[in-house]
């Protein structure tokens, strides 16, 4: 399922993590942050593109926009084989973000890694 919220981001944007954030967020941690985290990379690369586009009088800002949205696409791409391998992969930033909200770390193997910003 965590993979499966990478995959749906493609076609559904992040509506499709979402989903299946509401329904597994109390069956499973690990697909919750997988989800949060993809949801949380959407909404960071459609702020990042808005404020772009309201720079656009420029044209470098253009050029920002898309070399964003294809670091996007590559993270998503690296972040969904981890998943599928059962891996706590961190997308910088959004990933930490994703750790805090997604609830308190578990103990023992497969523990999730520590933020690697500060709170």
């Amino acid at each position: 399922m965590a993979m499966l919220s990478y995959a749906l981001s493609i076609p559904a944007g992040f509506l499709g993590p979402l989903i299946i954030y509401l329904v597994k967020k109390d069956q499973s941690r690990f697909v919750a942050y997988h989800s949060l985290q993809v949801i949380f990379l959407h909404l960071a690369l459609i702020a990042s593109s808005t404020l772009c586009f309201l720079l656009g009088i420029l044209i470098f800002p253009i050029f920002v926009a898309i070399g964003l949205g294809v670091a996007g696409f590559i993270f998503e791409v690296i972040a969904a084989i981890a998943a599928m391998r059962g891996e706590w992969f961190q997308i910088p930033i959004v990933g930490a973000w994703a750790l805090q909200a997604a609830g308190p770390p578990a103990v023992g193997p497969g523990t999730p890694p520590q933020p690697l910003m500060g709170p």
